[in-house]
Formats: structure tokens, C-alpha cells, sequence
């Protein structure tokens, strides 16, 4: 089986020798013949992103898996959203890290739940410098905070960043009103 990057080069190439879909018959050829590769193709890159790719990347704290991850992760399951969660992403046998970490590379957005049980974890911390630097890198609205039982002082002591981007607060808010917010 190819890797990430092997199918995603594979796909693109594939893309040299694909015509723009017409909605008019071309001559000697049928509209169904014409289009038949770039729908093939199509078809394959809907497969490549259902296997590797999530919509959204849950950074937690595990102690705060029960009081909020566990029901956050639900209420954005039952809208359709993609989600790289490590309690379902990650199998028995599993490099754990090596699966985190292409988690987080491969999520479009990620939400983090920052909470004292947060602070100083190393694996936390890894992924929050990691979805950072994407951000800043890339200059695309990326993260969202939700807060769970700090303050917005004790953010901007621990991560100064990431007290600038705007957050959610998980005492104001359900989960449910947290993943329509995280939708829109």
C-alpha cells in the first residue's frame, strides 16, 4: 500500500493528462467518454481524502477526555465533520506518535482544548507548536480555543499566541453549540 505523500504525488501527476469537463459534445467522442477520466479521477481524490485526511484535529489533555473531549467529539461527529481523536484514530499496534503527529499534519483545522491539565504536557505541547507554526506559516485561521476552566490571564501567561486568537470559553457554551460554532 502507498504512503501519504507517494499517493498524493501519484494523484496530482495523474492530473497532466486529464481534460477540463465540457458540457458539449466533442467531435468524434462521446460527452460520457470525454469526462470518463476526469470523474475516475475525481472519484479517486474523494477516496485519497476519506482515508487520509480529517477536517479537524482534537488537541487535549487526556484527563480532559470525560468532562468535555469525549462529548465535543460526538456533537461534531453527528454534523459530518472528519475527526483525527486518538481514541478512535489510533489502532492496537500503533506508533502512537507517528499517528498524532501525521494527524496533525493532515487535519485542515484543529481545535484545542486548553485546560491546567494542558499546561506543560509533552505531547500537547508538540502539537500546539506544530499547529502553530502551520498557522502562522500559512496565514490560515486554523486553531480554535476553547477554554475549560482557565482564564484568559492564565493563557496569556502560559501561551501568549495563542491569547490572541479569538476563543471559546467551555463554561458558556455546550458542546453541541461549540461544534455549530466550529461548522460555520
Amino acid at each position: 500500500m502507498m504512503n501519504f505523500e507517494d499517493e498524493l504525488e501519484e494523484l496530482l501527476k495523474r492530473t497532466e493528462n486529464i481534460e477540463t469537463p465540457i458540457n458539449t459534445t466533442p467531435p468524434n467522442m462521446s460527452m460520457d467518454e470525454y469526462n470518463n477520466p476526469s470523474e475516475i479521477w475525481m472519484n479517486d481524490v474523494q477516496i485519497f481524502y476519506n482515508n487520509y485526511l480529517k477536517d479537524v484535529f482534537i488537541s487535549h489533555a487526556n484527563r480532559d477526555k470525560e468532562e468535555l473531549v469525549e462529548d465535543l467529539y460526538k456533537s461534531l461527529n453527528k454534523l459530518g465533520i472528519q475527526i483525527f481523536y486518538d481514541k478512535e484514530s489510533i489502532e492496537w499496534g500503533d506508533n502512537w506518535k507517528d499517528k498524532i503527529f501525521n494527524g496533525v499534519k493532515k487535519a485542515e483545522f484543529a481545535i484545542i482544548v486548553i485546560s491546567e491539565n494542558f499546561f506543560g504536557r509533552e505531547w500537547t505541547e508538540k502539537e500546539l507548536k506544530e499547529l502553530l507554526s502551520r498557522q502562522n506559516r500559512n496565514g490560515q485561521k486554523l486553531i480554535l480555543p476553547i477554554f475549560k476552566n482557565i482564564t484568559l490571564e492564565q493563557l496569556q501567561q502560559k501561551y501568549p499566541s495563542v491569547a490572541d486568537i479569538q476563543a471559546i470559553d467551555s463554561k458558556k457554551y455546550s458542546t453541541d453549540e461549540i461544534a455549530l460554532m466550529f461548522a460555520k
